[in-house]
């Protein structure tokens, strides 16, 4: 899973506001004395922290003791629904901020590469949103006051999209798969879950489409099927090469997990169709080949389709000779196997069979000479020279190759090549493969 690249800072919390006090009800009272002990409280963090210096830091459990106390009292007060309208402003900006400040701290461990409370991490920061929302719904924008802190808390509440990528990272970072899921959910609902923002997170970094991919990461490990197919949509805008090429297999691979094999082909197939020369089309003709290869009739059907549009594909063509080599029919499939090294000089099965071919006809034509009567000893000679040394000495490059590929397994050319140096003559080269 690609790193997040994402700009975090600490959250910085805007001026204050004082707290009128008009003539209230009597069953506002306990509702109006919880929130002027939450504001003293806050105000007190505040304060300690406005006052730290390098030298005198902050007693920080005092701060996020005042800070819990000012946000459960804030809880209670809202909750008991008596708070006068005209204070939900103030009771809002209390929430988000004492809730700000506890998000700071846990984010200061995480800046110093210490333990995060991911859980009072995500409580922190989904209370400090909602109170910011809250200011911007009980605001008043004829206030100047409270105008510039709406503005401020707009800008803020936008920002705080991103501490939900933050959440990603961790929870990555600590193989929890579904909590990426769920937080990658968070960052994408964003602009639902805070409307008043959207304008403001319509492009955000990391991209939806990168947070779609990795949904389906995470529940492609976790055959999470349903949440899969959801997020492939947005996933697969990701402009990304690696992530693409995941996508397309993951889609796909789902359908055979699930057991929805004509699905599955059908898939492939499309996908193959879009773009037959590609690298991704030939990792997906492969699977297929795979798919094929105990029906050779299948096989050799599939791969002339994918040869009639792309004539030079090395799978392609490897799989036509592999159809052929099942029948035994060697000459016919060397010269597709032949084709799938000129596309990839380097492609250790296509010079295995190759050279496996060339080495059975050899193979085959000496026993039928073994059993043949010639007029001399030099008819007999040119026979063996013509249909038996010719192709072991056809063979031999091939299986040089492989070795030169696979030096350290043996046991895909030593017996060959010992064999073959020792039908053309070169008997110290096969010598030097006895230990082999």
């Amino acid at each position: 899973m690609k790193k997040l690249m994402i700009a975090l800072a600490m959250l910085l919390t805007a001026g204050m506001v004082s707290a009128q006090t008009p003539e209230e009800k009597a069953a506002m009272k306990e509702a109006k004395a919880q929130l002027t002990q939450s504001m003293k409280l806050r105000d007190a963090a505040k304060a300690a922290l406005q006052a730290a210096t390098p030298e005198k830091p902050a007693d920080m459990e005092t701060v996020k003791s005042n800070c819990l106390q000012a946000d459960e009292l804030i809880e209670k007060a809202l909750a008991g629904g008596h708070i006068d309208s005209k204070k939900l402003f103030d009771a809002y900006f209390v929430k988000d901020e004492a809730n700000t400040f506890l998000l700071n701290i846990e984010f200061g461990k995480y800046q110093q590469k210490q333990d995060v409370d991911v859980d009072f991490f995500t409580t922190s920061l989904n209370k400090a949103c909602d109170g910011m929302s809250g200011v911007l719904k009980y605001g008043n924008p004829k206030d100047d006051t409270q105008a510039g802190i709406m503005k401020a808390e707009k800008a803020k509440l936008a920002k705080c999209q991103v501490y939900y990528a933050l959440l990603v990272q961790i929870a990555n970072g600590n193989g929890n798969s579904q909590a990426v899921i769920e937080n990658c959910k968070k960052y994408i609902d964003y602009p639902k879950a805070y409307p008043e923002v959207a304008d403001l997170c319509a492009n955000p970094n990391p991209s939806y489409p990168q947070m779609g991919y990795y949904i389906c990461a995470m529940a492609y490990n976790l055959k999470d099927w349903k949440t899969l197919a959801e997020f492939t949509p947005l996933a697969k805008q990701f402009d990304d090469p690696d992530a693409k090429t995941f996508m397309e297999a993951a889609s796909t691979n789902a359908l055979l997990q699930q057991g929805d094999t004509i699905g599955w082909v059908k898939a492939m197939r499309e996908q193959i169709a879009k773009d037959p020369t590609s690298e991704e089309s030939e990792v997906t003709i492969q699977n297929l080949m795979a798919f094929y290869s105990k029906n050779p009739v299948e096989l050799s059907k599939f791969c002339d389709e994918v040869l009639a549009e792309a004539p030079y594909s090395k799978m392609a063509n490897y799989g036509k000779g592999y159809s052929l080599f099942a029948e035994s029919k060697y000459a016919e499939a060397l010269e597709y196997y032949k084709k799938s090294v000129e596309a990839d000089s380097n492609y250790l099965d296509g010079n295995i069979q190759c050279g496996i071919c060339l080495f059975n006809i050899a193979d085959a034509n000496n026993k039928t000479i073994a059993g043949k009567r010639y007029k001399s000893q030099a008819e007999a000679d040119a026979d063996v020279q013509n249909n038996v040394k010719a192709y072991f000495e056809q063979a031999l490059p091939y299986f040089e190759k492989v070795r030169e590929l696979v030096p350290d397994e043996p046991n895909r050319w030593a017996y060959e090549l010992r064999t073959i140096y020792n039908a053309i003559g070169q008997k110290d080269k096969a010598k030097e493969l006895e230990n082999y």
